[in-house]
């Protein structure tokens, strides 16, 4: 399982100074804490589309876009199945992360 990440950019987000492990992590008005991480596809998730596996509802969590043959998919992609070796960027608070993390890496 590979784990890239990156800062989230936005003119009403600042990113904190220093990574930890593999998310880059955000404190919004020092109340909420938000990690983003891009993640390859679990392989229990391939052929499923995020519609299907009521992804925001079970995680909550959100997905900016996939990334597929290293180009993004940024509309309709919640339809769109999985396929091995797609990526896709999850935004959420550090609880739901860690949840995820747990059941599927």
């Amino acid at each position: 399982m590979v784990v890239r990440t990156e800062y989230v950019k936005n003119s009403h987000i600042s990113p904190i100074a220093k990574k930890q492990g593999n998310q880059a992590q955000l404190d919004i008005k020092k109340r909420t804490i938000l990690t983003a991480i891009e993640i390859e596809v679990p392989e229990r998730m391939i052929g499923n589309s995020l519609s299907s596996l009521d992804f925001s509802r079970k995680y909550g969590l959100t997905v900016s876009f996939k990334i597929r043959d290293g180009e993004p998919i940024l509309t309709h992609f919640v339809e769109i199945p999985f396929q091995n070796g797609d990526y896709f960027y999850i935004i959420g608070e550090n609880t739901n992360i860690n949840k995820f993390k747990k059941k599927f890496l």
